[in-house]
């Protein structure tokens, strides 16, 4: 299907000469995203609505940090081949919060948000809600920090399905030294401006609509199919301590013994049975007690997993 949006305002045949385009193994073109209201014709009525979000909060603890910035982008989807058509950027939604305690200076370094921005802000869950209740699933590129920020202040979003724009790609296998948007974008040949929240959702649904580099894959498709994965949630308790690099190693998160349910290394996984088979192999410990509960799929990435 011929792609119709330009994610550009100049052309590479606008901008280099003839000679550099005939040898492009020596330079490469970064140009700013400028996401279109309209990627293809469409061609089905198999559409569906999908929502990017992203937060800008004062910390990265679920439990003592607050959303100081929210942004939502909403687009239409091909549910058969997962090409993008309607980005409704008319429709896109960004406000600050004005949080209960005042925003570290490190984290206005990073985003530029500061307190006299977000004086007297606040996010009215109406609003939040009139988008959410239109859209089948919901993306995060790091849907494991955000999907738990916002259902803090947001219900309708626990009722929602999620998926994650990070683990949703194999973006080593696919040849991409990160799976920060920044360098996804760069590979893509654009850049934007990063760390607030509305660039980011555009970023991220640019992103979507590309095919991967090796497996030729589109990444909207990718991310949908992890979505439909069924999960287990795996918790360690007493592991031996000379051996928790190796769950390091192996992506485990300690969970402190303050929260509910803590006091144990975790992992989800679509894999259960391999883990706990290495789980019980390496400790070599009798006191090591490991459980296995299935995350349903509306909980997928929220801390609800640990009710």
């Amino acid at each position: 299907m011929e792609i119709t949006g330009k994610l550009f305002n100049h052309q590479t045949n606008e901008l280099l000469t003839e000679e550099a385009l005939s040898n492009d193994n020596e330079w490469r073109l970064l140009r700013r995203l400028h996401l279109p209201d309209v990627f293809n014709e469409e061609s089905s009525k198999n559409l569906k609505r999908g929502l990017f979000v992203d937060v800008e909060t004062t910390g990265l603890s679920h439990q003592d940090d607050e959303i100081i910035e929210l942004a939502m982008l909403p687009f239409d989807y091909d549910s058969e081949s997962c090409e993008i058509h309607q980005v409704y950027n008319q429709q896109a939604f960004s406000k600050l919060r004005e949080p209960f305690r005042p925003i570290p200076e490190h984290i206005t370094q990073i985003n530029g948000i500061t307190n006299e921005m977000v004086q007297g802000h606040k996010i009215e869950a109406e609003e939040v809600e009139k988008i959410v209740k239109e859209c089948v699933f919901i993306i995060a590129h790091n849907a494991g920090f955000d999907r738990p920020m916002l259902e803090k202040l947001f219900k309708c979003f626990e009722d929602k399905a999620w998926s994650c724009s990070v683990n949703g790609v194999n973006w080593k296998n696919e040849g991409f030294p990160s799976a920060k948007l920044e360098a996804i974008g760069n590979h893509y040949g654009w850049f934007f401006d990063q760390h607030r929240g509305l660039a980011d959702c555009e970023a991220g649904v640019a992103v979507l609509a590309q095919k991967l580099p090796l497996s030729g894959q589109r990444v909207l498709e990718s991310v949908r199919n992890h979505a439909m994965k069924n999960y287990s949630l795996i918790r360690a308790i007493d592991f031996p301590r000379d051996k928790t690099q190796l769950l390091k190693a192996r992506r485990y998160r300690w969970r402190p013994f303050n929260l509910p349910n803590g006091g144990c290394w975790w992992i989800s996984t679509e894999s259960p049975e391999e883990e706990l088979k290495w789980l019980e192999e390496t400790s070599m410990n009798p006191r090591s007690q490991f459980y296995c509960t299935e995350i349903p799929p509306n909980k997928r990435y929220s801390d609800r997993i640990w009710e």
